[in-house]
């Protein structure tokens, strides 16, 4: 196949540092076809050309093997007007020459094709035209209600994080009160433990699970940090 001189984009989870970039930099320098790649940390993504659009998924999969999250959008949709297994191939190989798609495979005797695809580059009815350009169609009406978007997932993960920090520091008023002003008071040290603990343990707990992962991350270059 061609090959795609354009830069690819591949949306980042949990990349937050210089040191995490580095892993994945260096796992996509081992994945065969990727011919440039850079990790944009402000922007949570790593910007790749590629010798064909195949590996894109080899990317993906070598970047969820090291331990990050990349968002995709996995549907299946019934294709339309197959009537053999030849059929089926040539609609999933289609599929899996668009720019974006990560994985795609067509089931002849379901008649459903399964796709996996990065939705900042590519959607339903992108995929649902390049079928049609080859004879058969996609069935894609309730496609909208299945996925979500990029902007979505970084809402959500934005509204989570800013739930966290203000029962944190709900919590922790009063024993910073306590703490300047009222030691003395009754059972001052059991109050505040009492109002510690769910800061550190739950709101805290994605601090000390992304520290522990540092420890091995700094050992081994392919790991999780």
């Amino acid at each position: 196949m061609a090959t795609n001189r354009e830069n690819i984009y591949i949306p980042l989870e949990d990349v937050e540092s210089e040191h995490c970039a580095l892993i994945v930099e260096k796992g996509l320098a081992q994945v065969k076809g990727v011919e440039t790649h850079k990790v944009e940390l402000n922007n949570r993504r790593a910007a790749i050309t590629v010798d064909s659009n195949e590996t894109v998924g080899e990317a993906v999969k070598a970047i969820k093997d090291l331990g990050y999250g990349v968002p995709t959008v996995k549907s299946a949709f019934p294709v339309l007007g197959m009537t053999c297994a030849s059929c089926a191939g040539s609609a999933e190989s289609i599929v899996k020459y668009q720019p974006g798609v990560v994985n795609a495979s067509v089931n002849f005797a379901t008649g459903n094709l399964t796709v996996e695809y990065l939705p900042n580059m590519t959607d339903a009815s992108t995929l649902q035209k390049a079928v049609q350009g080859v004879g058969y169609d996609l069935l894609i009406e309730d496609e909208t209600k299945q996925q979500e978007t990029l902007e979505a997932i970084h809402e959500k993960k934005f509204r989570t994080l800013k739930n966290k920090t203000i029962w944190a520091i709900i919590l922790s008023l009063p024993v910073v009160i306590i703490g300047m002003f009222f030691m003395d008071m009754p059972y001052a040290d059991p109050i505040m433990w009492l109002f510690s603990t769910p800061v550190v343990i739950w709101l805290g707990r994605d601090f000390f699970v992304n520290a522990w992962m540092h420890i091995p991350g700094m050992l081994t270059p392919f790991r999780r940090c």
